[in-house]
């Protein structure tokens, strides 16, 4: 497993916006994407924090931390799910021989190993979900109340891997209940215990951020449904690789552990990971996916494969599993067509040699020299006497960028507006400031209406030059050629109104203990804001009262 993960190690765009965050942590500011202000760019709250710890303590740099730790922890969580499941089999089964199965199906596929090590947390969730496995198997009916809550604990951190885990801590905790059947007040303690640190987490970020989401799931509006996408990108990642031919198999082999002699322990067992599974894929599905090919579909195909990872051998199991490994050998050899990105979603792993011209890109530096024309523009603004604006695209020539005059109370000599965001952090020095076209490190762009849904997922909410330049822009100067100077008026008017000033306040304000109490009280008032991509419908919406 560690080789195949080995030679597929990269670091994608997104993980750097992960390792920005790490750098500002190590630096003091916090667990911020910028230093000037208060925005929570990463979708998972504990990876940022075990890199950060991991990087100091290691003195590995943050970006090849990050990189080779999700290879190890991918590692580590399939070898924990593979021994759960031996357990489970071998118990059933007695002294039968055990046939690898589902497990092939992990190992045959190129995005598992792609995103073991892509800098984001998919092999933190891959651990989680290991281990998670693996204490449902080994549960008695008469855990000991420390061991119970012990477990509880553990099935309570799926919101702080990614908020959709919620689920998958819901299915296991239920599973919990069901196996140690504890009285009602032994149960409410085991779900005070599972909820205690996601529940004092989301106080923190309530009174920190003065939201109660990520960023990144207020830009992408996770609870707006998208069905036809979602199903769209499920299908991206099952053709490539004729997916369907070893799921039949699986979907066998789980009723063939349903048609035995009912065992109460069993069903519980292996329903929670199938049941988890199947719920995590809907909720993908309904939110329309993702742009990275197969990312979101990695974790419920796991908890999907779990219970069958290997499989006792009769003669329905050895056909079964003899299907499914021809199906593994022929994925990984040429005889399967390469993937290199549908409409809307891109081969991440491909996208890195493209910029970086490097086969296994591991660091933030690599993708930065992919793209030196705009290091050269940062690096000029930089050493300009007045504070800088750069808005445009970091890919091409230059002459797609536009600058201008920033406001001096900004904290910063720069500020950055455009996308790729995690190359851009890479190349932008942590104290400057970086405005997310696509909103999701951009506290102002992640609050505006979703007007059409676009083919490139969580890709939907860009900020207009109006906006940026009323945001940063320093009034007195004259706005550059391109941009409308009368909208960016009516914007720079809209933003100094009601909740818009409030909204900016709650992120930029020096953080003091009534500023908390403030963003905390106004959590979800703030959380439902909505602010009009015009200007002029804002200024209407939020100055009417002013």
């Amino acid at each position: 497993m560690l080789v195949r993960g080995y030679l597929s190690r990269n670091m994608s765009d997104d993980g750097l916006i992960y390792t920005r965050v790490v750098r500002q942590i190590l630096a003091g500011n916090g667990p911020v994407f910028n230093a000037t202000e208060r925005a929570e760019a990463s979708t998972s709250t504990l990876w940022p924090w075990i890199v950060a710890l991991g990087s100091w303590f290691s003195r590995v740099e943050p970006d090849q931390f990050a990189v080779f730790s999700g290879l190890i922890l991918t590692a580590v969580g399939l070898g924990l799910a593979l021994d759960a499941t031996c357990r489970m089999q071998a118990h059933e089964a007695k002294r039968a021989l055990l046939l690898p199965a589902g497990i092939l199906v992990l190992l045959a596929l190129p995005p598992v190993w792609d995103f073991a090590s892509a800098g984001l947390e998919t092999g933190l969730a891959t651990c989680w979900l290991g281990a998670c496995w693996w204490l449902l198997v080994r549960t008695p009916s008469h855990l000991s109340d420390r061991g119970a809550v012990l477990v509880a604990v553990v099935f309570g951190l799926g919101p702080m891997i990614r908020p959709e885990f919620a689920l998958v801590s819901a299915c296991f905790l239920i599973a919990l209940l069901a196996l140690v059947r504890p009285s009602w007040r032994r149960g409410l303690s085991l779900l005070l215990a599972a909820g205690a640190l996601p529940f004092a987490y989301e106080i923190f970020r309530a009174g920190f951020y003065g939201i109660l989401l990520p960023l990144p799931a207020l830009a992408k509006e996770g609870t707006s449904p998208y069905w036809s996408r979602g199903l769209h990108y499920v299908g991206d990642f099952v053709s490539p690789y004729w997916l369907w031919w070893p799921l039949l198999g699986v979907a066998l082999l789980l009723g063939w552990l349903g048609t035995g002699r009912l065992r109460r322990k069993r069903n519980i067992v292996v329903g929670a990971p199938v049941v988890a599974g199947l719920l995590t894929l809907t909720y993908v599905i309904a939110i329309g996916g993702d742009f990275m090919h197969a990312r979101m579909v990695l974790s419920p195909l796991l908890l999907v494969l779990l219970p069958v990872l290997v499989v006792p051998a009769t003669r329905a199991t050895v056909i079964v599993a003899t299907l499914i490994l021809v199906w593994a050998l022929i994925v990984v050899t040429p005889l399967a067509p390469p993937y290199n990105g549908g409409p809307g979603v891109q081969h991440i792993r491909n996208v890195g040699k493209a910029v970086t011209e490097t086969a296994n890109p591991v660091t933030g530096e690599q993708w930065v020299r992919g793209f030196p024309r705009f290091a050269g523009e940062v690096r000029a603004a930089l050493a300009a006497d007045v504070p800088t604006l750069l808005y445009g695209s970091i890919y091409g020539s230059t002459d797609n960028m536009i600058s201008a005059t920033a406001r001096p109370d900004i904290g910063s000599r720069l500020v950055v507006h455009g996308g790729l965001l995690g190359t851009i952090g890479a190349a932008v020095p942590l104290e400057e400031t970086i405005a997310d076209r696509w909103s999701l490190a951009y506290p102002l762009g992640a609050h505006f209406e979703l007007t059409e849904r676009a083919d490139f997922p969580g890709h939907e909410k860009p900020v207009s030059w109006a906006w940026f330049l009323a945001d940063y822009a320093h009034p007195a100067a004259a706005p550059p050629e391109r941009a409308d100077a009368s909208e960016v008026a009516v914007a720079r008017r809209a933003l100094a109104c009601g909740q818009l000033r409030e909204l900016h306040e709650s992120v930029r304000a020096p953080m003091t203990s009534t500023r908390f109490w403030k963003n905390l009280t106004g959590s979800v008032r703030r959380t439902m804001l909505r602010v009009p991509t015009d200007p002029s419908s804002a200024e209407q919406r939020f100055c009417a009262k002013d």
